[in-house]
């Protein structure tokens, strides 16, 4: 592995390279207020929550909650942060989604939201870079310096890896080992609040999360459904950043990517058991049939929002990358394939041909047939070899 870059002073910042100066300037232009890493207070280096925006914004959102409670409060969020169990992290996705039951000593048990989903206004929204984070390495303090991170209300969401476009050797494919191996062996304790991770060399930029294999991460080619398609090299980056960096489209992409735990289409039983919500389950034929007619994703979430239909997270607006999800699940077709992810320790990675991976038939009553999902998947690949379609995150079968 090569040493650190050192920084370089630009006008006042300090950064890599001139790209991630830009990449900086682009995300401030969207909504993104600067922060350099030195100006984060931190116990420790270990430490990788900005505690002073976390402690803002649950008291400006809970009023009534006296000082203490607060830190209570906080004092959860980063410890849960520091274990290392998968299970005990999915957690902390829970809360960022749902909010954090805290009992107050004045009254009844509640929720209390860490992000502010229905009004992004209320929510502190910083592009830090060069954030450097500690760890132990046989014994020896050592270091890792993630380009730029996106913190959310003082909690790190996304995990930015930028490669030189300047450096003939640096590729995007470095970018994403830098997350997906470097930092998940150094300082997983960052990634278990930080889901989505983008990579970017100034010829491609993609958009993942920090468990994607490399393959499925991808390029982001509309701002809105109908704008023409972007296919200059550094437009992709700008599109990427207006398409899903802008705040409010940033808070729906992520709000979406981690309340997708249950399967639209199906509630679960007492004993675990999938059974149909026949309700839904007309929903997911719907967007089914409406892909297979031509429909885009854009055209479909707008047929569903002007249906008055509500997303699977309980949101007015539908997200293309949900509905893309959607269309690759394999539960609707009553089947479930165990072992897409393999667990190593703390880590939870793809199972990309590392292990077996067995798919159950009839395992719960089929919404889909075999044929239409087929059908789906053959029409996805159609699509994909235009580079125009192209969506975010992994596919999940």
């Amino acid at each position: 592995e090569t040493a650190m870059p050192k920084l370089k002073n630009y006008n006042g910042r300090y950064c890599e390279s001139d790209y991630e100066n830009a990449f900086l300037s682009f995300l401030e232009e969207e909504g993104w207020q600067y922060l350099p890493s030195n100006s984060i207070p931190r116990a420790s280096r270990r430490e990788v929550l900005y505690t002073d925006d976390l402690e803002l914004f649950l008291s400006s959102t809970n009023p009534d909650l006296d000082p203490e409670e607060i830190r209570q409060i906080i004092d959860a969020v980063r410890l849960a942060g520091a274990e290392s169990e998968f299970a005990a992290l999915h957690k902390v996705y829970g809360w960022m989604v749902d909010g954090i039951q805290f009992t107050p000593q004045s009254g009844l048990p509640r929720m209390v939201a860490l992000i502010d989903f229905d009004n992004p206004k209320n929510n502190i929204f910083r592009a830090v870079n060069q954030f450097t984070v500690e760890y132990t390495n046989n014994g020896q303090t050592e270091n890792r310096r993630p380009d730029i991170l996106l913190f959310v209300n003082g909690i790190p969401l996304c995990v930015m890896e930028l490669k030189n476009p300047a450096d003939a050797h640096a590729t995007i494919h470095d970018a994403w080992k830098q997350i997906n191996v470097r930092y998940w062996r150094d300082i997983s304790h960052l990634l278990h609040y930080c889901p989505l991770a983008c990579i970017s060399d100034g010829v491609k930029t993609r958009l993942g999360t920090v468990r994607t294999p490399y393959e499925h991460f991808y390029a982001w080619r509309r701002v809105n459904d109908g704008d023409k398609v972007s296919t200059l090299p550094f437009e992709e980056m700008q599109t990427m950043i207006k398409g899903v960096y802008s705040p409010e489209r940033f808070l729906e992409i992520f709000h979406d990517y981690m309340a997708r735990r249950k399967c639209y289409g199906y509630e679960v039983g007492p004993n675990g058991e999938l059974t149909v919500n026949l309700k839904e389950a007309k929903v997911v034929r719907w967007i089914f049939e409406q892909y297979i007619a031509g429909d885009s994703l854009g055209k479909i979430a707008a047929g569903l929002e002007q249906q008055g239909i509500p997303s699977p997270t309980g949101r007015a607006k539908w997200n293309r990358e949900a509905i893309d999800k959607l269309l690759s699940n394999e539960k609707y077709t009553g089947r479930v394939l165990l072992q897409k992810t393999i667990s190593t320790g703390a880590v939870q990675i793809e199972n990309n041909g590392l292990m077996a991976r067995y798919l159950y038939t009839d395992a719960h009553e089929a919404i889909i047939s075999d044929e239409m999902f087929v059908a789906v998947q053959q029409e996805k690949l159609n699509r994909t070899k235009n580079p125009e379609n192209m969506v975010a995150i992994s596919p999940t079968f």
